[in-house]
């Protein structure tokens, strides 16, 4: 999924295609930098963490825009590290190579720990495991100053997953082949049915699919849950990659879990809330696509992700803070 992070190489995928990823991703990258720095209310000299920095931009513009902030990228590719030490050199940045799954950072430890779609690569690439991403989290709180932020910003399953749901998808506008990138919505939908989560055992990868066939308009309707209907909505527009984004799960926690979770392991959640991009909307969602609930009832399309911002507690204190 276009993001700031390619924390974890996924299998077979061309240094050309993340390379249009990355490209991809400047467009919008300084707005939400801008946004996730607005939550880091820390003291001069602070230390932040950019976890999944990939080739070291979106780090190089949290430390331009927070100075008198330490910002320490890391990420799993070694060769995404040298580059961003050679590329981007600010006296408040640097950069470390690290496995977000388990950090070992040698004792060090910061005031804010970033994660900009992390955490769903975390899953996808541990075997689709929930625990890893307990794991992932405490580790992080491991590293994490008493008092200290957590900024987790990705993906948001629907509050009933399984529940089942009508999506109507446009009839094609230009002749369409059998790549990804030359299919219609209704093609790329059927295709994506049968390979997602290819990082499972073969008998349990795709999902099940109703093709309910033509309206009167043109456009065709099928059946599917509303979990796998956000996730191709998501990734709808990802056409030259569509094949290595299919392994990954976006979605891994409810907004609820976004609250158990860290809870549960001593945390205090600050505040969580959905994001609807306005760019996204008009671009992506506008007559791209209908959803309805089993009764025909039109629903909103998915957010485009979902912010939590988690405090470690000082040692001995405990609060519960609802909105």
């Amino acid at each position: 999924m276009a993001n700031n992070n390619d924390n974890i190489v996924a299998a077979g995928e061309t240094e050309a295609q993340k390379a249009r990823l990355l490209k991809q991703m400047d467009t919008t990258m300084v707005q939400k930098l801008a946004f996730a720095s607005a939550h880091f209310q820390l003291h001069d000299g602070a230390r932040i963490l950019d976890i999944g920095c990939a080739r070291g931009k979106g780090s190089y513009h949290i430390a331009a825009l927070n100075p008198r902030l330490q910002v320490v990228g890391m990420d799993y590719d070694r060769r995404y590290i040298d580059e961003a030490r050679e590329t981007y050199k600010l006296p408040n940045l640097s950069f470390i190579q690290g496995d977000a799954r388990q950090l070992d950072l040698g004792g060090q430890t910061f005031d804010a720990i970033f994660n900009s779609s992390v955490m769903h690569e975390i899953y996808s690439f541990s075997g689709y495991d929930e625990g890893a991403l307990t794991a992932a989290l405490q580790s992080q709180l491991d590293h994490l100053k008493p008092g200290g932020i957590i900024l987790l910003r990705d993906f948001m399953k629907a509050a009933d997953p399984g529940a089942m749901v009508y999506l109507d998808l446009p009839p094609p506008r230009t002749a369409t082949g059998d790549r990804p990138e030359q299919m219609s919505y209704a093609a790329l939908l059927r295709f994506y049915a049968q390979i997602a989560d290819t990082l499972k055992p073969e008998a349990l990868r795709g999902f099940f699919l109703e093709d309910v066939g033509d309206l009167p308009d043109g456009w065709r309707r099928f059946y599917l849950s509303q979990d796998r209907a956000y996730e191709f909505i998501w990734r709808k527009e990802y056409r030259d990659r569509f094949e290595p984004e299919s392994r990954e799960k976006y979605a891994v926690w409810t907004e609820r879990q976004y609250r158990d979770i860290p809870e549960s392991l001593g945390a205090r959640v600050v505040y969580t809330a959905p994001y609807r991009n306005p760019w996204i909307v008009k671009n992506w969602h506008q007559d791209k696509f209908r959803l309805y609930d089993r009764n025909m009832r039109p629903l909103p399309g998915p957010p485009a992700n979902f912010n939590a911002i988690v405090q470690k507690a000082a040692p001995g204190e405990r609060r519960r803070v609802y909105e």
